[in-house]
């Protein structure tokens, strides 16, 4: 994909639209399914239109991805910490992975995607499934 940036519309119009500027689709349905139960919901689908992938970082067992945000988030801060709950499948993933985002001084900060059977692609999942396993 290059330098292009591409907009990911996340939700349903009775839900409200998420805007989240990145480079990846799975990277925007990780997000969102994390953001989905969150008690700060409001806040972090707030932020997603002044968040952009800054860094992405393969390591064999998952991948890093960090984000920078422009100063308007600041306006969005959520409680820090971590929301985690997601399980994600694909045929590249035999145990699965699952996802952490990490909220730092209120702001979109790195999410975590890490394989269960600690073998995760050196690429981009194109073909997955997302499943929500928690309650916030």
């Amino acid at each position: 994909m290059g330098n292009e940036v591409a907009l990911y519309f996340a939700g349903n119009l009775k839900d409200g639209l998420s805007i989240l500027m990145v480079n990846s689709i799975f990277i925007a349905k990780v997000l969102d399914a994390l953001i989905a139960e969150s008690a700060d919901k409001d806040l972090l689908k707030a932020q997603l239109p002044f968040i952009t992938e800054e860094e992405t970082d393969y390591t064999g067992v998952g991948v890093f991805v960090n984000f920078s945000h422009e100063e308007e988030a600041e306006a969005f801060k959520a409680e820090s910490g971590a929301l985690e709950g997601v399980t994600i499948t694909s045929p590249l993933l035999p145990m699965g992975a699952s996802a952490i985002l990490f909220i730092t001084d209120g702001i979109i900060d790195m999410l975590e995607i890490f394989a269960l059977d600690g073998e995760y692609p050196m690429e981009e999942l194109s073909e997955f499934t997302l499943v929500v396993n928690r309650l916030q």
